[in-house]
């Protein structure tokens, strides 16, 4: 995982404190988790793997589906990319929304966050595939292809922080008119923090 700068750091945990208010854990959605489950998540959610707001948002975004993860690593992944995409389909919906009124150019953002919108006959993209599949087994020895999947969250922050975030930045009031803005990066960055600090519960593994 590439190192950012402090500026960037700082600037992602102004984006996750505004967007506090959007998390949607409640008292009554955290009791669901056993204090054993939260502990594992906390783990997972590790400062070690990832910015601390980041791995703060990690464990608040995904506390409500703790006790569902019976301690497999994949599942939180899977959990966090699930996040992932629903954050880039709502925005999607909020740039086609802007993108209509032609007073934004908003393209390059849009088409990223298109990758994952479903259709009839839409294939999903290969690594999200993947992803579901090794989380649906909850197996965390089946990890034959966390490296692709380390390779594809990093090509997906690069894409956001190049192409998407600039042409956001240069709306005005784009908190208000893209309210998914504010969770969207640090939903990347934590699905990237927890595939990138996986760690298989056996040393030998085999990959393609």
């Amino acid at each position: 995982m590439m190192m950012r700068s402090t500026n960037a750091i700082c600037l992602v945990a102004f984006i996750v404190v505004a967007a506090a208010a959007t998390l949607t854990t409640t008292t009554t959605e955290a009791a669901a988790a056993s204090p054993a489950a939260a502990e594992f998540l906390q783990g997972r959610c590790s400062p070690s793997v990832m910015p601390k707001v980041i791995a703060r948002h990690c464990y608040d975004s995904l506390l409500p589906e703790a006790g569902s993860f019976n301690g497999s690593s994949i599942r939180v992944i899977g959990a966090a990319t699930e996040l992932m995409v629903a954050n880039f389909r709502s925005l999607l919906a909020e740039l086609r929304k802007l993108n209509g009124t032609k007073q934004y150019k908003l393209g390059k953002c849009a088409e990223q966050a298109a990758e994952f919108e479903p259709g009839p006959g839409k294939k999903e993209p290969e690594k999200l595939a993947k992803i579901r599949a090794l989380a649906a087994m909850g197996d965390d020895n089946k990890v034959e292809y966390v490296y692709d999947i380390s390779s594809w969250m990093d090509e997906m922050d690069m894409k956001f922080s190049r192409d998407c975030q600039p042409e956001m930045k240069a709306v005005p009031d784009a908190d208000k008119l893209l309210p998914t803005k504010a969770v969207m990066y640090p939903s990347i960055l934590v699905v990237q923090g927890l595939v990138s600090g996986y760690t298989p519960p056996r040393s030998e593994m085999t990959y393609p």
